[in-house]
C-alpha cells in the first residue's frame, strides 16, 4: 500500500502545471510544436495553476501548425483571464494578421468583409499590445527622456514614430542623427528617409520630434533643430486607451500632443491616437492629424483595413508605383511622397559630372546578388576593357546592418555566403567598401558610370 501511494504521489506530481510546463517548453525548444501543444492542453484542462504564458505559448504553437481557429480560441480564453497581457494581445494580433494575409492571397487579393474584419481586429490587438509596452517602458525609463523643446511659438509640431515591431524594446543606438555619417551604422530599413525629411521639415518652419531607437548620448536637439527622443517617450502624449469592455491605460497624457503624427512602417502605431476617440470629444480637443508612412506597402496591403485607414488622414508612400498599389483599395486616402533617392543636401549631394565608364558600383546587401556579380566579374572586366580601352573597377558597398547581422551571423547559409564572398572580393579591380556612410556612398554614386542596385521586388 505504501508503494502504491508513493507511485500515485509521483504520478500526480508529474501532472502538476509546473512539470507539464517544463515538458512543453522542452518540446518548443526542440522545435516540436505538436508535442508542446499536448502538454499545454493538459495544463489548460486543470482546475488551477495556469499562467498567461500557457495560453500565449499554446496559441503560438497552434498558429505555427496552421490551426488558426484553435489558436484564436486559446488566445481568447487567455485574454478573458489576463486581458492586460501584452504577449497575448501581440500574438493574437499577429495570428489575425497572418490569417488575413493568407485569405487575401488565396482570393488573389480580392478583398472581402472577412479579410477586412480580421485585419482590423488584428490592428486593434497589436495597438493595445503597443500601448502596454510603451507604458511599461516609459514608467521604467522616464528619467532618461529629454524634455520636449518646442522652440517655435505658434509652429506646428510633427512627431515621427520610427520603431518597427520586430525591433527589441530598448534597442538603443541603432541609429540617430549622426549614424548616416558613420561607416557600418546605417539602419536596416529605410530609416534614413526619416532623418533627412525631419531636417527639411525643420527648415520649412516646423517643430520636429523623432521617436526612435536613439542612444542616450544623441537624445535631445541635434544641430539641425530636430528633437530626438527614445521611442517610448511618445507614451506621455497618448490619450487613455480602452475598448467596449476594458480600460487598457487609464492615465491622461502628461505632455502636449503634436499637431501631426507620422507612424513610420508600423501599422498599429498609426492608430495610437485613435484608440479612444471619446477622450477628445470629452476634453474638447482635436486629435493629431495621423499618417501611416509605408516604405514598402506591397508587403502590407492585407494589414490596411478600410476601418483603420478611415481613421487616418492619409497613407504616405514613396512613389507613384506604391500609390497605385495602395490606391487600389484607398484612392482617397493616399498621399505620394517624392521617389526615394539619395539626399541632395551637402555633403550628400550626388553630382552627375564626374561619371566614368570604367567605374562600376554595386550597392546592396550581400545576399541580394553580389555573389552572382562577383563570379561574372572577370568576364565583365575583360569585356569592359575591350570596349573602353581601360580596365574597370568595381566598388562594392554592401553588408548587413548590425541588428540584422546579429540575427544571422551564426546561421549556416550566412557563414557559407560570407566565406565565398571573402574570396571573390579579393579579385583584381574589386574595391570592398563594406557598409559605408552616406557621405562615402554619395562619392561612390557621383563617380560611377554604372550602378547596380539589385532587387527581386516589383518596386
Amino acid at each position: 500500500l505504501v508503494i502504491i501511494a508513493q507511485l500515485l504521489v509521483c504520478a500526480n506530481a508529474a501532472e502538476t502545471p509546473a512539470e507539464l510546463r517544463k515538458q512543453a517548453v522542452a518540446n518548443v525548444r526542440a522545435g516540436n510544436c505538436k508535442g508542446a501543444i499536448e502538454f499545454y492542453a493538459k495544463i489548460l484542462e486543470l482546475d488551477e495553476g495556469q499562467v498567461h504564458d500557457d495560453f500565449n505559448n499554446m496559441g503560438v504553437c497552434l498558429q505555427h501548425e496552421g490551426r488558426y481557429d484553435e489558436a484564436e480560441n486559446v488566445f481568447d480564453e487567455g485574454l478573458s483571464r489576463y486581458y492586460h497581457s501584452e504577449k497575448i494581445h501581440m500574438n493574437k494580433g499577429t495570428l489575425l494578421e497572418e490569417w488575413a494575409a493568407k485569405l487575401a492571397s488565396d482570393r488573389k487579393f480580392e478583398w472581402n468583409d472577412e479579410i477586412n474584419s480580421r485585419s482590423y481586429n488584428a490592428t486593434q490587438h497589436l495597438t493595445f499590445a503597443l500601448r502596454l509596452k510603451l507604458g511599461g517602458l516609459y514608467e521604467k525609463n522616464s528619467h532618461r527622456i529629454p524634455k520636449q523643446n518646442r522652440i517655435g511659438l505658434g509652429k506646428l509640431t510633427v512627431a515621427i514614430y520610427c520603431h518597427r515591431r520586430e525591433q527589441s524594446e530598448t534597442a538603443k543606438g541603432i541609429w540617430g542623427p549622426t549614424s548616416q555619417d558613420q561607416d557600418g551604422l546605417q539602419p536596416s530599413g529605410h530609416e534614413e528617409a526619416v532623418l533627412f525629411l525631419a531636417r527639411h521639415l525643420v527648415a520649412l518652419g516646423f517643430n520636429v520630434e523623432v521617436y526612435a531607437d536613439v542612444s542616450e548620448s544623441e537624445a535631445g536637439m541635434d544641430r539641425h533643430g530636430v528633437m530626438w527622443r527614445p521611442h517610448y517617450a511618445i507614451h506621455a502624449m497618448l490619450p487613455p486607451a480602452r475598448n467596449q469592455t476594458h480600460v487598457m491605460w487609464p492615465k491622461l497624457p502628461t505632455e502636449k500632443m503634436p499637431s501631426v503624427f507620422i507612424a513610420w512602417n508600423n501599422v498599429e502605431a498609426a492608430a495610437l491616437f485613435n484608440v479612444t476617440k471619446d477622450y477628445f470629444a470629452a476634453a474638447k480637443k482635436t486629435p493629431p492629424v495621423s499618417y501611416l508612412w509605408l516604405p514598402e506597402p506591397h508587403a502590407r496591403l492585407s494589414t490596411l483595413p478600410p476601418q483603420l485607414v478611415s481613421q487616418l488622414h492619409g497613407v504616405l508612400v514613396p512613389s507613384s508605383f506604391h500609390a497605385s498599389l495602395v490606391g487600389q483599395r484607398f484612392p482617397a486616402r493616399c498621399v505620394t511622397l517624392l521617389p526615394e533617392a539619395a539626399e541632395q543636401e551637402a555633403p550628400f549631394t550626388v553630382r552627375q559630372t564626374n561619371n566614368s565608364h570604367v567605374k562600376l558600383a554595386y550597392v546592396g546587401r550581400p545576399h541580394e546578388g553580389l555573389e552572382l556579380v562577383l563570379r561574372a566579374w572577370s568576364f565583365i572586366r575583360r569585356e569592359t576593357e575591350k570596349a573602353c580601352g581601360k580596365a574597370p573597377t568595381l566598388s562594392v558597398a554592401h553588408g548587413l546592418p548590425p541588428d540584422v547581422l546579429e540575427d544571422v551571423q551564426d546561421l549556416s547559409w550566412y557563414k557559407g555566403l560570407a566565406g565565398r564572398l571573402a574570396a571573390l572580393l579579393r579579385q583584381e579591380g574589386v574595391k570592398d567598401l563594406g557598409r559605408v556612410s552616406h557621405r562615402k556612398l554619395s562619392r561612390v554614386l557621383s563617380s560611377a558610370g554604372f550602378v547596380l542596385f539589385p532587387t527581386s521586388r516589383s518596386d
